[in-house]
């Protein structure tokens, strides 16, 4: 389309038309061009549009199957009392006292049946069963569609106190005096608190805990003193701990003279330089 032979003035009018066929050729690939784009943005909208409805409709169906339908509302409350002393977890507990601790979790859960399972606040019903007092461990758990299923572990007691409160109480390996009772059940070591309740309890227990199974098996009772000094009474032997501390070693060493022939009193309260009585 262009000619150089031309003229002057047909040159002009040569590089005119030059000009004019560029001008047209990039005008027709833009406009293709913004047409091809419009198309997407076009289709890619209409798609959008579709998964929003989709969306739309499966959300409305899950709303109404988990607030709306009867499917799907509590029916059942199942409460699983376990044994902290059984060697895997899940066990249950075979004493009659499990319906009564069955009720007084339902109680202390307060759902209502008919509700929505989603509705229900698994960790306020936690709280709620835990402030109890009894268990160590509290699990709440949602079992669709019907089902609200509770699982405790209650607290093994280490003492049967008196002293840091009014009557009888039981005290767990961390010193929480956590439920009263009319006597010490068996195998559990009586103890008498003086001083600060808290502290009272949690010395006597580790102290308690120090000793083997076998030899806690003789403890007859554990005292202490406003002082906070523990004192281990055997049978016929006496086991001075003294403040809480140094407790494995103080066990060691009153293991050790236990034994010994016309020993009354055992003094650990310095492990390092033990001091026996007769």
């Amino acid at each position: 389309m262009i000619d150089v032979l031309v003229g002057e003035r047909g040159g002009r009018k040569t590089v005119a038309r030059v000009r004019a066929y560029i001008t047209t050729t990039m005008t027709d690939r833009w406009v293709a061009a913004r047409t091809l784009l419009l198309s997407h943005r076009q289709a890619v909208l209409r798609h959008g549009l579709r998964i929003i409805a989709v969306l739309t409709v499966l959300g409305a169906g899950l709303g109404y199957l988990l607030w709306g339908s009867a499917w799907t509302r509590l029916e059942a409350v199942h409460v699983h009392v376990t044994d902290p002393q059984a060697p895997s977890t899940g066990v249950a507990l075979a004493d009659d006292s499990v319906a009564a601790r069955q009720r007084q979790i339902l109680q202390a859960a307060s759902v209502t049946l008919g509700e929505p399972l989603v509705e229900v606040d698994t960790e306020t019903v936690a709280a709620q069963v835990k402030a109890l007092g009894r268990y160590s461990r509290v699990s709440v758990e949602r079992d669709w569609p019907q089902t609200l299923s509770i699982s405790v572990t209650p607290r093994t007691p280490v003492l049967a106190a008196t002293g840091g409160k009014p009557g009888l109480w039981l005290v767990d390996a961390d010193g929480l005096a956590y439920e009263s009772v009319p006597s010490a059940p068996e195998g559990v070591t009586p103890a008498t608190l003086a001083g600060e309740p808290a502290s009272a309890a949690a010395a006597a227990a580790t102290a308690v805990l120090a000793f083997p199974p076998q030899r806690r098996a003789q403890i007859q009772q554990v005292q202490v003193d406003a002082g906070g000094i523990v004192t281990v009474r055997f049978q016929t032997i006496d086991v001075r701990w003294g403040p809480a501390g140094q407790d494995e070693l103080k066990s060691v060493v009153a293991l050790a003279l236990l034994d010994q022939p016309g020993v009354r009193l055992i003094d650990v309260t310095v492990p390092g330089r033990p001091v026996t009585t007769g």
